[in-house]
């Protein structure tokens, strides 16, 4: 009973040693971007934001990432070693997310992701014209292209449903806050020509594109 007492014992501190090991302990990640403020400034004839933060102890440089309504923020303005940073000349419809990641050789630590409000607030009559002058031609009638109208996404938008108004593909025409997820802003800025709305016509230009994306970014308003 000794004997297999002590066996047991030496196959627990074994085992233990074994796991221990396989596993080793990786030192905590120091990086971390604190006191992080977004400071807008809205003009007249332009709008500008000013990023501030605090240093963090033994970082190399800061990155400045930023992303449009409630995408993460993954475009790279700028690499620098200060503790603030200007982004000039934005879309005043727009709403923009920024985050700071400090960098250490190849340890790297974030802020959390702050978001600028637009200056200018969107409603469907926004961009009502553009879907008029340019969708309705194929979006309207018994059998519209794409199982969706023009028609059935103002009803959508009056109704609040947009969270269930789906074309025939299955895919939410507009997605409130998402561009990214909505068919509509997907095929206006589709990279085939075939598949690109409106068919048959130019790529509308980048003012009605941005015009369309800011709207859903800020909630598909009414």
């Amino acid at each position: 009973m000794k004997y297999f007492a002590f066996l047991l014992v030496a196959s627990m501190i074994v085992i233990g040693c074994s796991d221990q090991g396989d596993s080793p302990q990786q030192p905590g990640n120091s990086l971390q971007v604190t006191g992080f403020s977004v400071i807008p400034h809205y003009g007249t004839d332009s709008v500008w934001v000013e990023l501030t933060w605090s240093a963090t102890p033994s970082a190399e440089s800061y990155m400045i990432h930023r992303g449009y309504g409630h995408e993460i923020p993954n475009e790279m303005l700028a690499r620098v070693t200060a503790l603030s940073y200007t982004d000039l000349q934005l879309d005043p419809a727009a709403m923009y997310g920024y985050q700071i990641i400090a960098e250490r050789g190849q340890d790297v630590g974030e802020s959390e992701v702050k978001y600028m409000a637009p200056r200018d607030t969107l409603h469907y009559s926004s961009v009502e014209a553009v879907l008029n002058n340019s969708c309705v031609a194929c979006h309207s009638g018994g059998s519209p292209l794409g199982g969706w109208s023009v028609s059935g996404l103002s009803a959508a938008v009056t109704n609040q449903s947009l969270n269930s108004y789906r074309g025939s593909s299955n895919n939410l025409v507009v997605k409130p806050f998402e561009p990214l997820t909505s068919n509509l802003y997907l095929r206006v800025i589709h990279t085939n020509q075939s598949l690109r709305m409106p068919q048959g016509s130019p790529q509308l230009p980048n003012s009605e594109v941005n015009l369309i994306r800011n709207w859903i970014s800020q909630g598909a308003l009414e």
